[in-house]
């Protein structure tokens, strides 16, 4: 399971590159849209189809995380342009953030209650309505013109931007207190399988 979870992963870290296509091909907005569509069709794939194979399920996750990232990626790109346009970068990202930790909360307390009494089929078709209200809102977005002067930067000049943060050591500790502080094994699948078969958990606790 944390073989599989870290495969689908990978598509996390790489944002920049996503960050790259925002910017540079088609718009903002196509790409968001396009991130809706695919998680659209995931969970309606996984709500109704009883047979999936495991090769088939760890290709749709990752295309699915893909499909987040880059939503991710163009809901911090908005949040930041809009943020400039209308001067409350500041207001603007502390709903962001307060908003995901306000979710990732009554997400967590919502998918107990559906592993425990029902099946993940459901917890799929759950998500349906929140994707088709954020596709609404996504359509209604209007972006504002980008400047027909401004050149666009090439990919390779994107890469090469990173060099100065990359050699700069105070980033690079930074980088690497995270790093330590977030590698625990243990705070994953293992301590889940802990709770559920030594603890007996419940799904819901």
């Amino acid at each position: 399971m944390m073989y599989i979870s870290s495969i689908i992963s990978l598509v996390w870290f790489v944002k920049f590159i996503w960050g790259f296509l925002i910017d540079n091909i088609v718009s903002a907005k196509f790409w968001m849209v396009l991130s809706i569509l695919i998680s659209l069709g995931t969970s309606l794939y996984f709500g109704l189809n009883q047979i999936i194979i495991l090769p088939l399920l760890v290709g749709l996750m990752l295309i699915n995380g893909w499909a987040e990232a880059l939503r991710s990626t163009g809901a911090g790109g908005l949040t930041c342009s809009e943020g400039k346009r209308y001067q409350n970068t500041g207001k603007l990202q502390s709903i962001r953030e307060g908003s995901q930790i306000m979710v990732s909360i009554l997400t967590g307390i919502a998918g107990g209650w559906i592993a425990q009494y029902t099946s993940y089929h459901f917890g799929f078709l759950c998500l349906i309505p929140f994707y088709l209200v954020l596709l609404g809102i996504v359509c209604l977005y209007k972006p504002v013109k980008k400047d027909s002067q401004k050149q666009k930067v090439s990919f390779i000049n994107t890469i090469k931007s990173y060099k100065e943060v990359f050699t700069n050591k105070q980033f690079l500790c930074i980088c690497l207190i995270i790093f330590l502080y977030n590698f625990n094994p243990s705070f994953g699948t293992p301590l889940w399988f802990k709770m559920r078969d030594t603890f007996h958990f419940s799904k819901m606790f």
